[in-house]
């Protein structure tokens, strides 16, 4: 791989992993361009969307694209990669280094217990009640409800991957 190469596919990981995750769009693009102007490129142009993170190293033959196809909302992964971009800028880390570790941040996959799952659907679903019908009454029932419908939903989405 070229250098202009992993320049480009090191700011495509960190952009793509950021809009998987949730970021806006404005640090994305953002956090690209800081990674890009410290491995040494002047001019660099990029354009993320939702679907799509794309990249060009101006004056040079070097383009890549970079889908975007599944979102979540992840904000620790996104603080971990300006982290590392902010590593990359006090160099700390080398490009290789930062292009390996974002990988490795990419597949590393985050998941509370289901037990903790269930806490968090049960302590959402009871106050919930509270704040829009202002009744007590109907509290344990709903937070039952709410943590069989988590349940439901978990095993429909355990299913079907």
């Amino acid at each position: 791989m070229t250098t202009d190469e992993m320049i480009i596919a090191t700011c495509l990981k960190a952009g793509k992993i950021m809009v998987e995750n949730g970021s806006e769009i404005s640090r994305v693009d953002d956090t690209m361009m800081r990674i890009a102007q410290n491995a040494g490129v002047v001019a660099a142009n990029t354009y993320v969307t939702i679907t799509g993170v794309m990249m060009s190293i101006q004056g040079r033959n070097a383009t890549q694209i970079a889908a975007v196809n599944q979102r979540t909302i992840d904000l620790e992964k996104v603080a971990q990669v300006n982290q590392l971009s902010r590593e990359f800028a006090a160099t700390t880390i080398d490009l290789p280094t930062l292009y390996r570790r974002l990988n490795q941040l990419d597949a590393a996959s985050r998941s509370f217990p289901l037990w903790l799952q269930l806490v968090g659907a049960a302590l959402v679903s009871g106050p919930l009640m509270i704040m829009f019908r202002q009744e007590t009454i109907n509290t344990w029932p709903t937070v039952l409800i709410g943590t069989v419908g988590y349940l439901v939903f978990y095993s429909r989405i355990v299913k079907l991957s």
